[in-house]
């Protein structure tokens, strides 16, 4: 049976504004119903992977919940938790907010069923890595995730011990990095639904909020980032994930490899270039020389503005720049059908 998200409320303008909005956001394989009075529901009722979402304005305490077979939630709009053991959505806060609780419901739900695969090109894994500090890479990577989310699909994982990007998501949901990675032995369907909870949606880019504290990602073995690119993959979501990467990640050169473009950041002055010969050395010696084969080497030219926050990068300089890069990756991926 398909997935079915069932919208009961008397306010229609309301209903159908969250229906598509859900519509457009919600993920591939759910069916999303409309329905004005709870009377109406008919035979949804008799799906269980069926969850219904109620307006306050159309829920009866004395109702007989036995009869909804899915899972219950209420649009609360009052302030007042209505109902015993039933999820309580603030109505009013934004709709991605509202998404997310959505589908939190389906989680750990056994009835679960359809196949979200969608008909795209094959997940490309950009990594980008520096041994070279204070050489803009988190910039770029956000600059270039931004530019390729604007017609395609993507997802950007920051793996730095110290992010740096939490001041620019002020309203940072709870859940982070380490949640996702919680859910690597679960069923692809259940890891879908917590990437979709969990991840954060600025314009067009989707990005899973950083591990808050980055000495937790020294805990993380190298085949567990393996397994994560694994599985993000099977998903077939995402034409590009973005991994802006550290040497906080265990495994780092496997997942150098795993990746189909690296980019390697650099400064011009005689320690920065030391470092690089020094990063270059080892790949070799460790026979990582097929990491070298698809690195690209770039120096980031002066930029006289740089973005406060994450909604600021299309107007900084560093998107000029960063176009032409996109140009010739989306280049290099076709020339070789998806690298």
């Amino acid at each position: 049976m398909q997935n079915v998200i069932a919208l009961c409320d008397k306010d229609a303008e309301y209903r159908e504004l969250l229906a598509t909005y859900l519509i457009k956001r919600a993920l591939p394989g759910y069916e999303i119903k409309q329905f004005m009075d709870i009377n109406d529901l008919g035979d949804t009722e008799e799906n269980p992977s069926t969850v219904f979402v109620l307006g306050e304005n159309v829920f009866d305490e004395n109702m007989d919940m036995g009869r909804l077979k899915g899972r219950i939630a209420i649009l609360n709009e009052s302030g007042i938790v209505r109902g015993d053991n039933i999820k309580n959505i603030n109505k009013f806060q934004p709709a991605e907010a509202v998404r997310r609780e959505i589908l939190e419901l389906f989680e750990g739900s056994e009835s679960i069923s359809g196949s979200f695969i969608s008909e795209k090109k094959k997940t490309s894994f950009v990594g980008i890595y520096s041994p070279v500090r204070r050489c803009f890479q988190t910039t770029f990577a956000l600059s270039l995730s931004r530019q390729l989310s604007a017609e395609h699909r993507t997802l950007y994982l920051n793996l730095e011990h110290f992010a740096g990007i939490s001041e620019m998501l002020p309203d940072m949901q709870v859940r982070d990095l380490s949640d996702l990675l919680y859910f690597l032995n679960a069923d692809e369907e259940k890891f879908r639904l917590r990437l979709s909870t969990i991840t954060k949606r600025v314009g067009e880019l989707d990005l899973v909020p950083p591990m808050k504290a980055g000495q937790n990602l020294l805990g993380v073995m190298g085949e567990e980032w393996l397994e994560m690119m694994r599985k993000l993959e099977s998903l077939n979501q995402y034409e590009f994930v973005v991994m802006d990467l550290s040497d906080s990640v265990r495994g780092l050169f496997d997942v150098l490899r795993r990746c189909d473009a690296v980019y390697t950041l650099t400064k011009e002055d005689h320690v920065s270039k030391s470092k690089l010969l020094q990063y270059e050395q080892v790949l070799s010696l460790s026979k990582y020389e097929d990491v070298l084969g698809k690195t690209v080497k770039l120096f980031i030219p002066k930029i006289n503005r740089l973005p406060r926050n994450l909604c600021e990068y299309s107007h900084t300089d560093i998107e000029d720049y960063v176009e032409g890069q996109i140009q010739e990756l989306l280049k290099r991926r076709n020339e070789n059908d998806g690298f």
